[in-house]
């Protein structure tokens, strides 16, 4: 019995093992949008300031409407271990909050020894690429997956009700407010907890704690691109509510753009909607078993603890949800980016592990059987649809430093919503500031084009680009190549210059099924820029056309024939 307890807790562990080891694979050392301001820019003012005041200005300075002290604590700390800024180490800590989750949802799940198989769900849900933005961005990894975690502690530590533990517990709410807006959220629900637990001295003290959050909170507070969330409610109420619903379901939703509203989003909107309905209903269940409404002790359960772990929890994660969908939501469009898959699939693991609360004991080992299965079909899906798309992901962002240390230009990298110029400057500072302790990588090698190199020759990639033009996307198309002896770059030929940029490989299931291969030799990208400014791209004349790179090195070039991008003149 205890060898086999030893086996379950290794499979446990397993999905963790192999999601680090992964991580250590596609997680690379660069800068993307936000943290040029948030990690280097923040950085390079900390070393410049001179007062204890200064600094924690610096620390706790609003950035929108989050605080973002864990990430900067994150970065600074990684540096001092260091001694240089690694942005695979800011990942890394904010990953390594996913342990930390698995860990709060083992407690309220193993009863025996024998019960860490119902625990291999939680682990193959949590540790997957699902939300590989928000895991390999080094802003998004510190905030979504340790503001949850800090929430997550926070009602599993207030479960114990004990003055000691609502002490530790207010602690976590603090840690979770300072990493991201949505911990907010977390006092008024900490102090439903102590209602619903009836302990009405402590919902005094943390009523309290709770008006000094929020004040605190907004003192010096710049309210600078702040979300009209009250606007959107009132007058984009529908999108609001279709943004909620695809953002529930969009662990079923492939798709990583903003994007109108289309027919494709009703199976992830309708799977959004069950799983809205079923955490409803386990709330209800367990606000039921709670002393407010039945006496001092509840009911139902042997273990108080445990209810309010997942009230707390499966309430923050709903509100939270709520908060985005309205914080994110425009005119007819519905947001889908990956990083935003955290919370629905936290969601997951809160309803299964309700599920396993309210089973009877003869209906458990069902739910933790059918669990397995789905999660580990979930779980090998996500590695095989996202592992691609995080690929893509890590070519764009060394495409775009690649053009920053050839051409002195960030131009086509344009995430985070900076401007070239923006990106530009915070650069420069970088270079000339944090020489020290931050260098931009240079992983890429692409030799200047010449009658030498015959890049524009090469016929190695031998198809015909589609390039179809527009006022600020350039949609390159490449049906079908003969042979993919590398990773596909975009490229852009002016003179001796050559830039970079991102493009993917189409993916496709009846491929996997009949070959054994989900990436297709069919390529796909967007440079989206301003043909109309030298500000992205210097004035002149463009050939476009592709670029592989095996082990970050040319192996071949083409351009596409009779076709040239005019860029005008400022």
């Amino acid at each position: 019995m205890k060898s086999l307890s030893h086996l379950w807790v290794g499979l446990v562990l397993l999905p963790p093992a192999l999601y680090f080891i992964f991580f250590s694979i596609y997680a690379i050392n660069l800068p993307i949008g936000d943290d040029l301001i948030v990690i280097l820019r923040f950085l390079i003012e900390w070393d410049w300031a001179g007062t204890a005041t200064r600094k924690w200005h610096l620390l706790s300075q609003n950035f929108i409407e989050h605080r973002l002290v864990f990430t900067r604590l994150s970065a600074l700390l990684t540096r001092w271990l260091s001694g240089e800024l690694n942005f695979r180490l800011v990942m890394l800590v904010g990953n390594l909050c996913l342990v930390g989750i698995l860990w709060l949802f083992s407690r309220p799940i193993v009863r025996t020894r024998t019960d860490w198989w119902y625990v291999l769900p939680v682990s193959l849900l949590l540790f997957q690429p699902i939300a590989y933005e928000g895991n390999f961005w080094a802003i998004a990894s510190t905030n979504y997956m340790p503001v949850c975690f800090f929430g997550f502690l926070t009602f599993f530590l207030m479960g114990r009700q004990r003055l000691v533990w609502d002490g530790a517990a207010a602690v976590a709410a603090t840690a979770a407010t300072l990493t991201f807006a949505n911990g907010l959220l977390i006092w008024p629900l900490g102090g439903l907890v102590l209602l619903l637990q009836r302990r009405f001295r402590s919902l005094v003290g943390w009523s309290v704690l709770t008006v000094l959050a929020f004040y605190l909170y907004y003192v010096g507070f710049d309210y600078v691109n702040r979300p009209d969330m009250v606007h959107k409610l009132v007058h984009l109420f529908p999108d609001v509510m279709a943004n909620l619903l695809l953002l529930f379901g969009a662990f079923a939703n492939p798709v990583d753009k903003s994007h109108v509203l289309n027919p494709a989003d009703a199976l992830p909107m309708a799977l959004g909607a069950l799983l809205f309905g079923w955490i409803l209903y386990g709330l209800f269940v367990l606000i039921r078993q709670t002393p407010l409404l039945n006496g001092r002790r509840p009911v139902g359960t042997e273990n108080p603890q445990r209810t309010y772990f997942l009230l707390g929890s499966g309430l923050f994660l709903l509100l939270s949800c709520c908060a985005f969908a309205a914080g994110r939501t425009f005119d007819n469009v519905v947001v889908s980016e990956s990083r935003y898959r955290n919370f629905p699939v936290f969601l997951l693991v809160v309803g299964y592990a309700m599920a396993l609360t309210v089973a009877s004991s003869t209906w458990r080992p069902v739910v933790g059987r059918v669990a397995v299965v789905g999660a580990l079909l979930f779980w090998l899906s996500s590695y095989v649809v996202y592992t691609p798309k995080l690929a893509s992901m890590q070519r764009h962002r060394k495409a775009g430093v690649y053009n920053w240390i050839h051409n002195r230009s960030w131009a086509i990298y344009g995430d985070g919503g900076y401007f070239n110029r923006a990106s530009m400057h915070l650069s420069n500072w970088t270079e000339q500031y944090a020489a020290d302790w931050y260098k931009f990588p240079s992983y890429l090698t692409i030799p200047a084009a010449s009658t030498q190199t015959k890049l524009c020759e090469s016929r190695a990639v031998s198809a015909t680009l589609n390039v179809t033009p527009g006022l600020d996307v350039l949609h390159v198309d490449y049906p079908e190549c003969g042979s993919l002896g590398g990773e596909p770059y975009g490229m852009l030929q002016s003179g001796q210059a050559v830039w970079l940029f991102g493009i993917a490989k189409k993916t496709s299931l009846r491929r996997l099924l009949t070959e054994g291969e989900f990436e297709t030799r069919h390529l796909t990208g967007d440079l989206i820029l301003n043909t109309k400014s030298g500000v992205d791209l210097p004035a002149g004349k463009y050939r476009v056309g592709i670029a592989l790179l095996k082990n970050d090195s040319l192996v071949a070039g083409t351009l596409v024939p009779n076709f040239t991008m005019q860029v005008a003149s400022r």
